[in-house]
């Protein structure tokens, strides 16, 4: 994907959807800002780098950062101060609304289901008017269709329809108003249904969906202690036939998709639901998952079938547990998907067949089931505390460099990086800004790793290890990142020299590294 010439602004990045959405965004080279909300254990920054660094560790790979802002989407102008604003008022060219939180059962138009859905959507709108923001592409779900039945088109939204749950309704109500909004252009909609966890991995950060099944089947059938031949028997009737149609689709194929999406202005415009074209059946799901545990027992007894009184204790904790999915148990609608087919459809949807449940299985039991993937970050040095440290020393001994003048992106990947631009000007020592656009005059590519080393040695001791969120720079470190900001600043001096003299009339850009 060619990078915009502006930011796209991302809001939940820290879900499932959200955190594969940075990821692949940031892969594909994209000029990505976030907003992040700080929680009371972590600063949004930290937040963002808990996701990226889990991507690292599975990619082995360093990634570059987005440029963080942090807010929230419920409150007005997304809580954001002055100087985020302007930043986006200045480099944002669109935005991607992925924020919202899935709860099925609210008490009222208080709670943080329609404060996050509805009302996030509506300061996300506002905040995009006050700046001029003509580009929007929301993150729907396929289930704004309600209860109704037969096939749902891409092109239907408001056909009258009853909703199960408050969750379904502000959604709804949100795509309502991105629909209704005049001050942009016609919004590019996504709607994916039930959405699983990678086909790749197995990774998944949610609890809703097949995550609520597996994670409940797994207490259920892990407990009981196989018998001589190693099998579990673990009776459960259930309220099913057994055919029932489940729409679910893997995080990455609908992160993939979107990201296509986005990079293709001529499929903008539309609405597209991220369907799976062969869905998945309860009995395939439970068949998949007695085999991974070698269990026996389950027996689908029919839609019209009660729990006895005699119901054993896994019947009981099985309609216990999942009563808010009831309303979704004996339907799921047909939905048609012309347009995603057609500009998305490749590679088509995975299937989730049985060894990709016992993925999901395998990655849920490692991992906690979630509980485990919100650690702290682990960094050495915060670039931007490094760099702005430096240049207050550069600026007390500026004589060479000071008679350059330009402009400088860096981009710091890795644990603590992040993209900024450096100005330099004749009188002034030089300015640190988040975010770079195209038309500085060179790229400076660099690790945090690599800069820690032109800094001098590592923030921390022999042998310690990296301490979260903290940046100890020593003067050394100071002394020396001023010399590299020197060092760059001679370098888009001889950039402009060599300009001038075969008569260029703009400064080359020149990627490093």
């Amino acid at each position: 994907m060619a990078s915009s010439q502006k930011y796209t602004l991302l809001t939940g990045a820290t879900g499932l959807v959200g955190s594969m959405l940075m990821r692949d965004l940031l892969r594909n080279g994209e000029r990505l800002a976030v907003l992040v909300r700080p929680t009371a254990e972590q600063r949004g920054q930290e937040r963002i780098e808990s996701v990226l660094q889990y991507w690292e560790r599975a990619g082995g790979t360093e990634m570059a950062r987005p440029v963080c802002l942090h807010g929230d989407v419920t409150d007005p102008a997304l809580g954001l101060d002055a100087d985020a604003r302007n930043w986006l008022d200045r480099h944002c060219g669109r935005v991607v609304h992925n924020a919202a939180v899935v709860k099925f059962t609210t008490t009222n138009r208080q709670s943080e289901v329609w404060r996050t859905n509805l009302d996030g959507t509506r300061h996300t709108l506002d905040l995009c008017r006050t700046l001029g923001i003509r580009e929007f592409h929301y993150l729907s779900t396929a289930y704004v269709c309600g209860t109704r039945d037969g096939v749902i088109r891409e092109c239907e939204l408001e056909m009258g329809q009853s909703f199960r749950n408050d969750y379904e309704h502000s959604k709804y109500l949100a795509e309502v108003l991105v629909r209704s909004a005049d001050f942009i252009d016609p919004p590019t909609i996504y709607r994916p249904a039930v959405i699983s966890g990678d086909s790749l991995t197995g990774f998944s950060k949610t609890s809703h969906g097949i995550s609520a099944y597996m994670r409940l089947l797994h207490a259920l059938i892990s407990k009981v202690q196989p018998d001589q031949s190693g099998r579990r028997h673990v009776p459960l009737r259930l309220p099913l036939d057994g055919g029932e149609r489940r729409n679910v689709v893997p995080v990455d194929w609908v992160s993939a998709s979107i990201c296509r999406l986005l990079g293709q202005p001529n499929y903008h415009g539309r609405t597209f639901h991220l369907v799976p074209r062969s869905p998945l059946t309860p009995r395939k799901f439970f068949t998949a998952v007695y085999e991974f545990f070698r269990a026996y027992g389950f027996e689908f007894c029919g839609q019209d079938w009660q729990p006895p009184a005699d119901a054993t204790a896994a019947e009981r904790a099985y309609q216990a547990h999942l009563k808010p999915y009831a309303s979704y148990e004996h339907t799921d609608p047909r939905f048609d998907a012309i347009h995603a087919e057609h500009f998305a459809g490749n590679p088509p949807c995975p299937e989730i067949d049985h060894s990709l449940v016992h993925r999901y299985l395998k990655f849920g039991a490692a991992n906690g089931w979630g509980r485990g993937q919100g650690q702290a970050p682990r960094v050495t040095v915060w670039a931007e505390d490094l760099l702005r440290q430096a240049i207050q020393h550069a600026g007390t001994s500026w004589s060479l460099a000071g008679r350059c003048c330009g402009t400088l992106g860096l981009d710091v990947v890795g644990p603590g990086g992040g993209p900024w631009r450096l100005e330099f000007t004749r009188t002034h020592p030089p300015r640190l800004m988040a975010g770079w656009s195209p038309d500085v005059d060179r790229v400076e590519r660099i690790s945090v790793e690599a800069l820690v080393q032109l800094a001098g040695r590592s923030a921390q001791g022999p042998g310690e290890p990296p301490a979260a969120g903290v940046c100890f720079a020593t003067p050394t470190q100071i002394r020396k990142s001023g010399a590299f900001v020197r060092k760059l600043a001679a370098q888009l001096e001889g950039d402009r020299q060599l300009a001038h003299g075969r008569g260029d009339v703009q400064h080359p850009c020149r990627r490093v590294g």
